[in-house]
């Protein structure tokens, strides 16, 4: 994808802004975690897991709706863009000029990348809490495995390019079709 230079600038503020926000979501669950096993250190008690289990299911279905939620989300925005509606942009991105179809773009990626790792933090807090009330290990492994799928959201610049070029290309097939 070859861009301007107004698009350049665009592109890497915006992707810096992501990179802080999914740093912030990560960093948040990492220094709960820390404090849940090195500070408060609860007691296992013999209690059967009631908290833990829900907990656990509940990471596992956080899973699935991090792909799930943001996906259905970006179909609604997809439809409202070919309609020709104007997508508003974050304030931080007002101030670009000259940045044509990448602005909505990367509005929508940025709005799929909270909500995933938003629904990926949530469960792994529910997790550590529910470490934290009954002691389980298995509460502290499912939150490494959340942690874990959102370092894999991390936005990197080759990923945020495949992913406009891609959807730039989904919604020119789309726009076709539609006339």
């Amino acid at each position: 994808m070859q861009l301007n230079e107004d698009q350049e600038v665009f592109l890497s503020k915006a992707l810096l802004t992501m990179r802080i926000i999914a740093g912030a979501l990560i960093n948040g669950v990492v220094v709960f975690f820390a404090i849940a096993v090195f500070v408060l250190r609860p007691q296992v008690n013999n209690d059967p897991p009631l908290i833990a289990y829900i907990a656990l299911g509940v990471g596992c279905l956080a899973v699935v709706m991090s792909f799930a939620i943001p996906n259905l989300i970006m179909a609604s925005t997809k439809k409202s863009l070919l309609k020709g509606k104007q997508i508003n942009l974050p304030d931080n991105y007002q101030g670009a000029t000259n940045v044509g179809f990448l602005g909505p773009l990367v509005g929508m990626y940025q709005t799929k990348l909270i909500i995933s790792m938003a629904i990926l933090e949530g469960a792994a807090f529910f997790n550590l809490i529910a470490y934290i009330i009954e002691g389980q290990r298995m509460s502290l492994i499912m939150t490494g495995v959340l942690v874990a799928i959102m370092a894999t959201k991390f936005p990197t610049r080759g990923g945020l390019e495949n992913w406009l070029a891609d959807e730039a290309k989904s919604i020119d097939e789309l726009w076709k079709l539609s006339k």
